[in-house]
């Protein structure tokens, strides 16, 4: 609490998400926030996130397979989510304007750093998955792009 105010947030989360929205209710309650649930419709809830009228949203955030239309869409020049910021502007700039995928890395590990600093949206709860790549897959040591799903451009055969 702050100032003698608990805190307290509300969850929007469509009716399939229910089971994880009360999961992460009582995770939160375990350090004393409050989370009020509100079932709306999943269109309902993309757009509350585009107008930015929320607390917080149980959605899948990425749903592209390119990487660079998710953080444009997000976190770019005309962000859904009303974000700005200049410097994360001219690096995904510069991520369009090369073909060299060693100053790409290079970019996105400087737009990762932007993230952590200012923080633009928190996820609630990490997506964990296990994968089993053979030795010979290369591309997956950038800790960026370890999913080889996601990131099958990246990936190479030795």
């Amino acid at each position: 609490d702050k100032g003698g105010r608990d805190f307290r947030l509300s969850l929007k989360s469509g009716e399939a998400n229910q089971l994880m929205a009360t999961y992460i209710q009582n995770n939160y309650s375990e350090i004393g926030v409050i989370m009020d649930i509100e079932t709306v419709k999943q269109s309902r809830a993309r757009q509350m996130m585009e107008e930015n009228e929320f607390d917080a949203v149980l959605g899948i955030l990425f749903h592209s397979e390119n990487e660079l239309d998710i953080v444009k869409d997000y976190f770019g020049e005309n962000s859904i989510l009303g974000y700005k910021n200049s410097k994360l502007n001219a690096l995904i700039e510069g991520i369009e304007a090369t073909g060299d995928m060693l100053k790409i890395d290079s970019l996105y590990k400087e737009t990762y750093s932007v993230f952590q600093q200012d923080f633009p949206v928190t996820f609630i709860l990490p997506a964990i998955e296990t994968h089993i790549v053979t030795k010979n897959i290369k591309g997956l040591k950038n800790i960026y792009k370890a999913d080889p799903v996601w990131f099958l451009e990246s990936l190479w055969i030795e």
